[in-house]
């Protein structure tokens, strides 16, 4: 139904950001577990990143629509990321690298500075992956002072402390796998005081 939206109507770009989003539509258990479906998983993320790239490339200006490139790469960089790491990243440092920007651009905009704090955990994991500790280390550690900025200006904010809380938590396991287990205690036990209630 959305491909014949965007087709008979190509002004419309809300059509094309939904069929983005719906190419774009898998839990991250399906990304990550063995399947079967791989190659319509890889197939359909593709697609919703063409989509996206349309719609990004004919309103520059559209911070939203920006905004929805970056969970399509981060997706795809889960999905390549446990055999074809060098294009994992590739995914991931351009959602980082888009997020950074609207960042930049709209400083005001406090979930723009959450995601890029969670975009930042995941190019912390690829690091990790690879055994390169200090990198990791050094990004979850800015991720996470930036969200603990976010936090203190905006205490109630439930998804800034759940990104807060699994920041601190793959520091916590980087940490201990980088020979710091004191430095991964201090980050477990900060995880606990600011994950949100039920």
């Amino acid at each position: 139904m959305l491909e014949k939206l965007c087709e008979d109507f190509p002004a419309e770009p809300d059509y094309l950001l939904d069929l983005s989003e719906a190419y774009a539509d898998f839990g991250v258990h399906r990304l990550t577990e063995p399947r079967k479906s791989a190659g319509d998983i890889e197939r359909y993320l593709r697609n919703a990143l063409a989509a996206s790239e349309r719609l990004t490339a004919a309103h520059p200006n559209v911070p939203e629509y920006t905004f929805s490139y970056g969970p399509i790469r981060i997706k795809l960089g889960t999905f390549l990321r446990p055999d074809r790491r060098a294009a994992a990243e590739e995914q991931v440092r351009s959602a980082v690298g888009l997020q950074t920007e609207l960042v930049r651009r709209f400083p005001e905009v406090a979930r723009y500075r959450v995601w890029l704090a969670a975009y930042q955990g995941s190019l912390a994991e690829l690091h990790a992956d690879a055994g390169q500790w200090p990198e990791a280390i050094r990004l979850l550690d800015a991720a996470a002072a930036d969200l603990e900025k976010r936090l203190a200006q905006e205490a109630g904010r439930r998804f800034a402390r759940a990104t807060l809380t699994q920041t601190y938590t793959h520091l916590a396991r980087v940490r201990e796998k980088a020979g710091l287990p004191d430095r991964a205690t201090a980050a477990r036990r900060r995880a606990e005081t600011v994950r949100p209630t039920q």
